[in-house]
This record gives structure tokens, sequence and C-alpha cells, in this order.
């Protein structure tokens, strides 16, 4: 179980974009080239006591670059504040 302070939010991605890659230690590394980022997608795990626009279990759009990755039971998760979710998808 996690308990986010703050603003800050828990998102299950949806997945890397071709040609991406994950480091051990975290790091999304970019396909050599691509200069337009696209932000990614994924499902709401949590949200802090100050994430009041957001609940368990919403898609949302968030920039991914702004997110840390964290691995809770053997999953990886990004965790990063409310502000940098762009949308909510209904």
């Amino acid at each position: 179980m996690i308990q986010l302070l703050g603003s800050r939010v828990l998102i299950r991605p949806e997945g890397l974009k071709d040609g991406e890659k994950v480091t051990s230690s975290g790091i999304i590394i970019p396909p050599v080239g691509n200069r337009k980022e696209a932000p990614s997608m994924g499902e709401v795990v949590a949200v802090g006591p100050h994430a009041l626009e957001l609940k368990a279990g919403q898609r949302v759009v968030f920039s991914k670059y702004e997110f840390d990755l964290v691995k809770l039971d053997d999953e990886e998760l990004s965790i990063g504040e409310l502000g940098h979710v762009l949308a909510i998808l209904e």
C-alpha cells in the first residue's frame, strides 16, 4: 500500500511507445532524433490529499518525462505532481 503526499499522483502507464527503452534505473530513453515528444496515457492508481481533481480508476494524459518510475509489487508505475497531468479521458 502507498500513501501519496501533497498533490502527487500515481499512474499505471499504458506502455512504452515504439523505439523507447527503459534503463535498469528507470530512465526512459526516447528514440534518437525524435524532437516531438507525445504525452503518455495511463490509469490513475492513487492520489495524494491535495489532488482533488482526480480519483483512482480515471484514464489520464500526462507528461511522462515529468514523472518518476517506481516499482511496487513487481509493477512499474509513474509518480509525479498533479500539475503534469494534462487531461482526463472520458
